[in-house]
């Protein structure tokens, strides 16, 4: 399963609240949105990570933060699993401290 996410406006951010079944989260994710550049390994693009917090035993919710500068977010889980539950989005003034 896979979920991906873009935008494309150069002054806002989107804070992005993605939510997992807690054991799809901790056994099933395989891997998340990451760009390096080939020639240093340097990692140019990646998911923003803010935190995860579980909400009871069967749900945990992480917090993404995708900048005008990192446009994107995706994550890979394998199968099976019910993967992205749900998400909730807020558009959010961009700023230089994410």
């Amino acid at each position: 399963m896979k979920a991906v996410g873009a935008h494309n406006c150069k002054y806002y951010g989107v804070n992005l609240a993605v939510y997992f079944s807690t054991k799809d989260f901790e056994e099933k994710l395989s891997r998340e949105f990451k760009v390096t550049d080939d020639d240093t390994g340097t990692v140019i693009f990646e998911n923003v990570r803010k935190g995860c917090r579980p909400l009871n035993a069967y749900y945990t919710q992480c917090m993404y933060y995708v900048s005008p500068e990192n446009m994107r977010f995706g994550i890979l889980m394998d199968y099976p699993s019910r993967g992205l539950l749900t998400y909730q989005a807020r558009w959010v003034r961009a700023t230089t401290t994410e």
